[in-house]
């Protein structure tokens, strides 16, 4: 018995001696990081004598500087269950807690953000998904003023936790200073290669002379030349990944905030809250079941499938409207369009095309100049693009010209309220030939002149003339639309065509699609 009772006393003793020891030890490693000491200790006062000396250990390792990637790498390909999941998870923290201690620095050493990258590596390489770490990582970046990677990892951070306002904040502010580093490195580029072709030896790659457009970019921005493609296709991956694996709602939420962020770089800091009348369009269109038609007494039929509220007034014919007489200053600039169309004919220097609704039988053909607000016609046509410079009113959304067959009809379909249609006759030659407009239930012949009509009404052109007839047309935003507004339904039709055409939401609408939608996992008891 007194055996016995002397071997329990020892073992005692000893689990004594052994937490006593341990606990020293972690003082002495943590006495400069008071916030993870107080873990450390709570560790290893309640845990077992295995967690106590794997805290210990990664403790005194960190403390000596002594953690290598290789060895963090090793250390995460073991199993983590049970006891060992614990220590990982403590170790996490720890880690993490460091690296704040690392940016915040003491009274005694200055901070070391280099340091806290490298606590914030061991952290994530241990879970992935640890936002805490991606966050403080972020900001050891942004101390080094490396913003890129800052706002790389912060959006790693956002998609775990996209309601975290905060992160979204500490996002905002890398994006921005990111998007600062970017537009200085364009404009030193821009700077050193400036005039070099000019500096070479004649004849020395020698561009074909062509007239330049005097299309301006900076009174008419479009998202498709103000971020770039590359930048765009970012969004939409984001989206995509974001509907299939955190549902539609976060999906809505990143789309949301994908518009207010690229208006935000565009017209600065605060524009965002001009996107009023914006939010509650696409909430729409995430959940529209498509193309709705509908018939309006007095007006005929209407196809909508994305509606701006406020726009006044909606009716099929608008060119008797105050609010659009400056769309009838461009009949004074006709001979310019007709003589420009004429002389590139003549040169034939432009081709043709048939739009996807023009039918066999009554044919039309077009000749585009401006698609989703860019110029896409190149160095053609520079008076034409002159003359759409000078009149700020008109902001294109697509526009060029037109060929009506002899006896042709014109068929085109548009589905929202804020973009209005305006056609110019250019030529209609054949004495008693006239443009016949059937917008609705009303209709209006012209011989020459401007037309401005509502086109999600259902709308058709007549050419009865025995020749062709030449128009000049143009889908333009709604005189009520804001510019901020204008370029943020630019950017929702970019994205809209870009996620139908990979198949991610259904046709005319932002709803996903059915087997892109993420769904809860189902556990059988």
């Amino acid at each position: 018995m007194a055996v016995q009772f002397w071997h329990v006393l020892l073992r005692k003793v000893k689990r004594f001696w052994i937490s006593w020891k341990l606990s020293c030890k972690t003082r002495l490693c943590f006495r400069r990081f008071k916030s993870s000491e107080r873990l450390a200790m709570s560790m290893c006062d309640k845990g077992s004598t295995k967690l106590q000396l794997g805290v210990t250990r990664i403790a005194c390792r960190l403390g000596k500087d002594l953690i290598f990637p290789s060895e963090v790498a090793e250390r995460a390909k073991r199993p983590c269950t049970g006891l060992w999941r614990q220590i990982r998870s403590a170790e996490t923290a720890v880690v993490t807690n460091l690296s704040l201690c690392c940016l915040q620095g003491q009274k005694d050493w200055a901070p070391s953000p280099e340091r806290a990258i490298q606590l914030c590596t061991i952290a994530l390489t241990y879970d992935p998904e640890h936002v805490k770490a991606m966050r403080r990582m972020g900001h050891a970046y942004c101390a080094l003023h490396h913003y890129e990677d800052a706002e790389a990892i912060l959006t790693s951070a956002v998609r775990q936790r996209p309601k975290d306002a905060a992160l979204r904040q500490d996002l905002e502010r890398a994006r921005s200073q990111a998007d600062d580093v970017r537009r200085r490195a364009k404009d030193w580029e821009r700077e050193a290669f400036r005039d070099m072709f000019e500096r070479l030896p004649g004849g020395f790659a020698t561009p074909e002379v062509r007239g330049t457009t005097a299309w301006p970019e900076s009174q008419f921005p479009t998202p498709q030349r103000c971020l770039g493609a590359d930048e765009v296709d970012d969004y939409v991956a984001h989206l995509s990944e974001s509907l299939q694996q955190e549902g539609e709602a976060a999906y809505i939420m990143e789309l949301l905030y994908t518009i207010r962020h690229a208006v935000e770089m565009q017209f600065g800091e605060g524009s965002g809250k001009q996107l009023a009348r914006i939010v509650p369009l696409v909430q729409a269109l995430t959940r529209s079941p498509g193309l709705v038609k509908s018939h309006e007494p007095g007006k005929g039929q209407r196809c909508l499938a994305s509606r701006l509220t406020g726009l006044t007034p909606e009716q099929p014919l608008h060119d008797r409207d105050e609010s659009v007489a400056f769309c009838h200053q461009l009949r004074a600039q006709k001979k310019i369009f007709l003589d420009e169309l004429q002389s590139q004919k003549m040169q034939k220097e432009i081709l043709w095309e048939a739009p996807w609704s023009c039918q066999t039988e009554h044919s039309w053909q077009c000749v585009p100049l401006v698609r989703q607000g860019a110029w896409v016609a190149g160095g053609f046509f520079g008076a034409t693009s002159e003359v759409l410079s000078g009149n700020s009113a008109i902001r294109p959304f697509e526009a060029g010209f037109a060929k009506v067959m002899p006896k042709g009809v014109l068929r085109h379909e548009a589905n929202t309220n804020y973009v209005l249609t305006l056609h110019l006759i250019l030529e209609l030659r054949t004495p008693g030939g006239q443009y016949v407009a059937h917008i609705g239930e009303q209709s209006r012949s012209l011989e020459e002149g401007v037309f401005v009509f509502d086109p999600s009404y259902a709308h058709w052109i007549e050419n009865t003339s025995e020749a062709e007839m030449l128009i000049f047309y143009c889908h333009f935003y709604h005189p009520e639309i804001s510019e901020v507004e204008r370029y943020a339904l630019l950017l929702l039709a970019q994205l809209m065509e870009m996620l139908q055409s990979s198949g991610v939401v259904r046709s005319a609408t932002l709803a996903p699609a059915a087997e892109n939608v993420a769904r809860p996992v189902s556990t059988v008891a």
